[in-house]
This record gives structure tokens, sequence and C-alpha cells, in this order.
């Protein structure tokens, strides 16, 4: 079972086990409203209906298809928010751009 915020989801909602409200559209007071309460097992068909909503398909998946797209002005950019920070994870993700075509 996964977790996931608004930020997006990469499983089914069927696959979810929890859900933050982080980076959710909707105010915390809907989400508690929709989420809130619900004696049974997984979530409401509200819930579901909100957090199909949050489902997302990385590009990476389609690989191929990205590089076909890309053209000379494709370029990576990476945002951190403290200096020196995350060194290896943004070399790693750099990396893993390229392997896709990015």
């Amino acid at each position: 079972r996964e977790f996931a915020s608004g930020d997006g989801l990469l499983v089914p909602v069927s696959e979810l086990a929890s859900f933050h409200f982080w980076g959710a559209l909707e105010s915390q007071a809907e989400l508690f409203g929709i989420f809130y309460p619900f004696d049974g097992v997984g979530f409401s068909p509200g819930a579901r209906a909100v957090l199909a909503q949050y489902v997302r398909h990385p590009v990476a998946l389609a690989a191929p298809s990205a590089r076909a797209r890309a053209d000379s002005t494709a370029h990576i950019t990476a945002i951190t928010y403290a200096a020196g920070c995350c060194q290896k994870s943004i070399e790693r993700n750099r990396r893993s751009a390229l392997e896709v075509g990015a």
C-alpha cells in the first residue's frame, strides 16, 4: 500500500493506504468534510473521486515518445531552496532525466 499527498500519486487509488492533504487544491475544511467521518475500509466514494484527480502518469514511462518530441532547446531545470543542499539528489535527478531523453 502506498502513501501520497496532493502533489500527486503514482498508483491507482485502490492501492493507496493514506492521503495527506498537503498540496491539494481543495481547502482542508472541504477535504475533512469529504474524507471524514468514514467507518469503512479504504476511502468513501466521495474521497475516491477526489483522489482520482491527483493520479499522475510520469512521462518517463513513455521515454521513447519523450525523446522523439525533444529538440535542441530541451533542458533540465533544478530548483533547490538552500545553497549547497541536495547536491547528490540533483546529480542523480539530472542523470535520470538524461536517460529518458530530456
